[in-house]
């Protein structure tokens, strides 16, 4: 069945990547804590210091553009969904909208557990993106349904009366 077909490859995935993965010694942590807090920092500060303000020359750091280069080649091999797994504050919002720069989807969905979190996304894409698309909140009382780029919860999105407002294939790129 499909459900089993979906469990088998989540799991041949993960022992995949589990494979790979990287010994966790005193060495990996210290470059790591160093790597997170410097991207940590940029970030906070690029969000504080430009709060409003458009800023085009934002530079994706070391994390987010290799994984903006993987992202680029596994499209270029027909995947058409990715799963990135990265600890928080490291930048996970502005690499989605990095890549959102990079292939100008007509229409997106961003969906989030808080609504706090849908509204600081959307004030990262403007930030990063301005005005090129127009952009609204999907959530509570707030139901932007016309705008290019939607910022919403899943307990406002997953509820019927909400997802038969939108067609299938109304969303070119989806985040969640």
């Amino acid at each position: 069945s499909l459900e089993s077909q979906l469990y088998l490859d989540a799991l041949n995935s993960f022992q995949s990547e589990f494979e790979k993965a990287k010994i966790v010694s005193e060495d990996f942590l210290k470059y790591y804590e160093k790597d997170w807090l410097e991207a940590r920092k940029k970030s906070i500060q690029n969000v504080q210091i430009n709060a409003g303000k458009v800023n085009p020359k934002i530079e994706p750091n070391r994390m987010q553009q290799e994984a903006l280069d993987n992202l680029a080649k596994l499209r270029l091999t027909g995947h058409k969904k990715t799963l990135l797994i990265s600890a928080t504050g490291t930048g996970k919002t502005f690499l989605s909208a990095f890549d959102v720069q990079r292939l100008k989807p007509k229409k997106i969905l961003f969906l989030v557990h808080r609504l706090t979190i849908a509204e600081k996304a959307k004030q990262t894409f403007e930030y990063l993106l301005g005005n090129e698309k127009e952009m609204g909140i999907y959530s509570g009382i707030l139901k932007e349904s016309s705008k290019d780029y939607l910022f919403s919860t899943v307990q406002t999105f997953s509820r019927i009366e909400n997802l038969e407002k939108f067609k299938k294939d109304e969303f070119d790129y989806i985040i969640i």
